[in-house]
């Protein structure tokens, strides 16, 4: 019986920590969202459920781009999207699990869009407003 109750008790309080650290993660991107991507990206057949690469808006303030593939070198461009002014262009060689931060709070507000393409000229795009 003391066992049961042993056991009982630690569940709960492993449940209480894992509860308490969604909520501090969560609260700390109440405004993270994700933007999808548009394009002829090759996508290795045995990953179809991951995406290769995602996007997402925090707060307004920052993109942050995840790599979920090794992609090798990737241009990325972001675009004003009535003129058509580049407004940010890098160039990345990918592996997995890398990440993207980029600071958009220079931004003027409008629609942008973002632009991936690898080294055989396929892309991946979306537009975003800001």
């Amino acid at each position: 019986m003391k066992r049961i109750y042993l056991f009982l008790v630690f569940c709960c309080s492993f449940q209480t920590y894992i509860v308490v650290s969604e909520t501090t993660v969560n609260k700390s991107y109440d405004s993270k969202r994700e933007i999808e991507l548009n394009g002829d990206f090759f996508v290795d057949k045995s990953s179809l459920l991951i995406k290769p690469i995602q996007v997402f808006i925090i707060n307004e303030q920052f993109i942050d781009v995840v790599f979920n593939d090794t992609l090798g070198i990737i241009n990325i461009s972001i675009m004003y999207y009535e003129t058509g002014t580049n407004v940010y262009q890098n160039s990345v060689n990918i592996i997995v699990g890398q990440h993207l931060l980029i600071d958009i709070t220079s931004f003027d507000p409008g629609e942008y869009t973002i632009k991936f393409i690898n080294s055989q000229k396929k892309y991946l795009s979306c537009n975003y407003m800001l």
